[in-house]
């Protein structure tokens, strides 16, 4: 439910009334708020993972874009030791080219958000679902705890010349 001009009308009336509402009425009108709040958030659609690349390829599509699908491997760490989970990654254009470059089990840090891609199985006739990350950006690291390093201009020490005043 989104708040509407009546809603927040009402609401603000409420406010003024204050000290005076009863303590059932507050508790009410609490709800009634989070209610209505809770109903306007939206969901945070994140992503961020580091895993080892495997299984690249890349595909044009009708259009001339290029994709880039890969899956990582992510390794988790448990009570009984560790274990792997596969998440499955695309990459567009010229971010999906350079990771098709990059070689087999190499270590990438991954954002971007969850994607549901839908298709008919032509066998079944079924329609089948795929979750699957859809890549912002992704990086090579050094190691799987890191996070990419910032590319940064060659650095040299400031002199006073450098300073304009």
């Amino acid at each position: 439910m989104l708040l509407n001009n009546r809603d927040i009308a009402t609401l603000k009336r409420e406010l003024k009334r204050g000290p005076r509402l009863s303590r059932a009425e507050r508790v009410d009108y609490l709800r009634r708020i989070v209610t209505m709040l809770g109903n306007n958030e939206r969901s945070l659609n994140r992503t961020v993972v580091t895993g080892l690349l495997r299984n690249q390829k890349i595909r044009v599509t009708v259009n001339q874009n290029k994709l880039c699908t890969f899956t990582l491997a992510v390794i988790e760490g448990t009570k009984d030791g560790t274990r792997t989970v596969y998440v499955d990654c695309v990459s567009w254009n010229g971010q999906g080219e350079r990771i098709a470059t990059l070689p087999a089990e190499s270590k990438v840090y991954v954002t971007g958000r969850l994607q549901t891609y839908s298709w008919t199985d032509k066998a079944s006739g079924q329609k089948r679902y795929k979750l699957q990350i859809a890549c912002d950006s992704a990086e090579e690291v050094p190691n799987l705890n890191s996070r990419p390093m910032a590319q940064t201009a060659e650095s040299r020490p400031i002199s006073d010349e450098d300073i304009p005043f």
